[in-house]
């Protein structure tokens, strides 16, 4: 898409956006209702798969394999994002508040060169955590 000032709907909901050339867009429904447009930086190694976190709620979290022995992507602040570039793998996966697991998270396969984001929705105890997966041509 040209850059530009554009509507973008989702839903019976509309909201304005700015977009800027060779950058990366997704546009999220957030517990409020309202859509959120969020900026995904590229991702350009083809030896490794990252996995992004989009921590769109309220409260820290941090994502672990499910048991909790290991951090896979160290804990990200409300509202904000953190990442981190790894082998690519099939593993079961889990946000937690500090020790305490917070809910399991759907697996996601994780392929060399491709990114996983995972976005994080909701308040308190109803969080909504989904995978994106860019398509091909946006890696």
């Amino acid at each position: 898409m040209p850059q530009g000032d554009y509507t973008a709907k989702l839903g019976s909901q509309s909201v304005p956006v700015k977009l800027a050339s060779d950058h990366y867009y997704t546009l999220v429904n957030n517990a409020s209702g309202k859509p959120q447009l969020v900026e995904e930086p590229p991702f350009k190694n083809k030896q490794k798969s990252l996995v992004r976190v989009q921590n769109l709620s309220d409260k820290s979290l941090t994502l672990k394999t499910a048991d909790g022995k290991t951090e896979v992507v160290n804990t990200v602040a409300a509202k904000g994002t953190g990442e981190r570039e790894i082998n690519p793998v099939k593993v079961s996966l889990a946000l937690y508040d500090g020790d305490k697991k917070v809910t399991d998270v759907k697996p996601v396969a994780l392929e060399r060169g491709e990114a996983a984001v995972l976005y994080i929705t909701g308040s308190g105890s109803s969080l909504s955590p989904v995978w994106v997966k860019p398509p091909v041509a946006t890696r």
